[in-house]
């Protein structure tokens, strides 16, 4: 079973949260919407705690109802909610591609056609592109670096909690020898103890590119300190996926920025035997048994490839269908092909697995631009360091598993690029010549037409027009 927080959560305090997610829609809707954002990002990975929710009118879809509030805010204001990013047309085309894609696989499983959501294949769709519908609302309800460090900070709280919980949980347990009793999700509910590593794992690398980039003391210590019971906690889930991911970024970050991180890496692979639990020990080495044998859970990985390897060559083009492959138990009782690659090109085809991988480089491409032209800022700079670094850990952990698919895994991240892009848009701002024109910009909407900017120039350049 999942963590609940201990105690935090019984009694009152899920009426008093319900209490306050009413009172930020309502904030959202009739003050500021980025209020709405600041309530519901944080609770994105505590499933479990949600889910204490669902007692309550409306609890069941709470997500989608802070979102709601924060759109019907920016439409009251009249803001832009679509804002031209370089990730906007991508999201767009995987956003209608999926719908379609998830119409072809009710006739390739000959299941009922997906025309409300009491289909189960097209609430998993809505889910998915709820991620989507986070990620602009966040774009255009979070527009100043202010707002960006409140997000912030309300974010690595919710960390520091789940953290917490998790590891005073975790060490209560004996780790002797390993075990997959031992093993928990924690606040992360259906997206299960591996989703749990993939979120520390995202999240580690992201402190420790922000850590990487600050000088002030105050900001290096608490990025250091929450840095620490993420690494505790993902030590604790025994994922090795989650410790081939932060292995990677961690190496990112450091041949990129920090070279101290070089050092470390290499003292830890030296010595790590040493240090880590003896469950970690035999978790990690247990890939293959003393004959050389693939163990059960290796083995079974292999399986699975080679069947998705077989279908997706009835397939290759467009795929069995969005959400197909977990209905067709090809496989046992396996509803997931333990590779997001393979499963995207299993049920969209190389156009799907195009689709993802452009956006996944666009992710990090706006992460990386950001660190490299903001200049002196060094939140700014940390920002989009620790986006690039959070998008390599992402990378290697989706070879292990479906972990994209989950807001509860990446929510944070999402959410963190749209800040990033709205910080490269802030300093894109920053950077138009003084004179070019007299009206205040707002980023991806057109002030002026080129006709217009160009009978001024001739009328200023010719006296005879006068």
């Amino acid at each position: 079973m999942g963590l609940h927080l201990g105690g935090l959560f019984s009694g009152s305090i899920p009426l008093l949260l319900y209490i306050a997610g009413l009172a930020a829609f309502l904030a959202s809707v009739f003050w500021r919407p980025e209020v709405g954002i600041y309530y519901i990002v944080p609770l994105l990975p505590l499933q479990t705690i949600r889910y204490r929710l669902h007692e309550f009118p409306l609890g069941a879809q709470w997500i989608d109802l802070m979102l709601l509030g924060v759109l019907l805010g920016l439409l009251r204001k009249g803001d832009s909610i679509f804002a031209k990013t370089p990730l906007k047309r991508w999201l767009f085309v995987l956003a209608v591609l999926s719908y379609l894609s998830l119409w072809q696989g009710a006739i390739f499983l000959n299941f009922p056609l997906p025309f409300w959501f009491d289909n189960v294949r097209l609430s998993d769709w809505k889910n998915y592109i709820v991620i989507f519908l986070l990620f602009f609302l966040v774009l255009a309800s979070i527009r100043t670096t202010k707002q960006m460090q409140i997000l912030l900070i309300v974010v690595c709280l919710s960390m520091l909690a789940i953290n917490r919980n998790y590891i005073n949980t975790m060490r209560q347990r004996d780790f002797s020898a390993f075990s997959y009793d031992i093993r928990s999700e924690g606040t992360m509910g259906y997206a299960g103890v591996n989703g749990l590593a993939a979120l520390e794992a995202q999240f580690s690398v992201f402190l420790l590119g922000l850590y990487s980039v600050h000088k002030k003391i105050l900001p290096k210590v608490a990025y250091f300190l929450l840095l620490g019971t993420c690494l505790v906690s993902l030590t604790y889930t025994l994922s090795r996926g989650g410790y081939a991911a932060v292995l990677v970024g961690a190496l990112f970050i450091g041949v990129v920025q920090n070279r101290k991180v070089l050092v470390i890496l290499c003292l830890f692979l030296f010595t790590w035997q040493a240090i880590v639990p003896t469950a970690v020990r035999e978790r990690v080495f247990m890939t293959t048994d003393n004959r050389g044998q693939l163990d059960p859970s290796a083995g079974d990985r292999v399986t699975l490839w080679e069947n998705a390897v077989e279908i997706i060559r009835g397939n290759p083009a467009i795929g069995t269908g969005f959400d197909t492959y977990k209905f067709m138990h090809a496989v046992g009782p396996y509803e997931d092909t333990h590779n997001y690659y393979i499963k995207v090109m299993l049920e969209m085809g190389i156009v799907g697995l195009v689709l993802f991988l452009g956006i996944i480089i666009r992710m990090f491409v706006s992460g990386y631009s950001l660190f490299r032209t903001a200049g002196a800022d060094d939140f700014l700079r940390g920002l989009g360091l620790g986006l690039a670094g959070m998008v390599v850990a992402t990378v290697v952990a989706n070879a292990f598993g479906d972990r994209w698919t989950y807001i509860e895994e990446t929510g944070f991240m999402w959410a963190i690029a749209a800040m990033a892009i709205r910080a490269k848009m802030l300093i894109d701002e920053e950077n138009v010549p003084e004179g070019t024109t007299n009206v205040t910009r707002i980023p991806g909407v057109s002030t002026e037409s080129e006709a217009v900017r160009e009978l001024a120039v001739a009328w200023n350049s010719d006296p005879s027009a006068h």
